[in-house]
């Protein structure tokens, strides 16, 4: 385990502990999180960057979703007996 500080506003380190955020569990849950979407953010700026070097058309991240939503129903479809 690892032990951090932070320097937060005085009213968001507030909510953040009245909402138990500072647990070690809930705060490595968070981080982990947040490293997620970090690395979604980066695969879908790729994404972009790869689709307008070849010409192509970029996606918003409304259609991505949507697309990943389709993907995963059919193979929800497809693993149901």
């Amino acid at each position: 385990m690892t032990t951090i500080t932070l320097e937060l506003p005085e009213d968001l380190a507030a909510r953040a502990k009245e909402a138990g955020l500072f647990a070690p569990e809930r705060s490595a849950e968070l981080i982990d999180r947040l490293l997620r979407i970090e690395a979604m953010d980066r695969f879908l700026a790729w994404g972009d960057q790869l689709r307008a070097a070849n010409g192509g058309p970029v996606l918003t991240e409304e259609e991505i979703l949507a697309e990943v939503k389709a993907v995963r129903a059919e193979r929800r479809q497809r693993e149901t007996p």
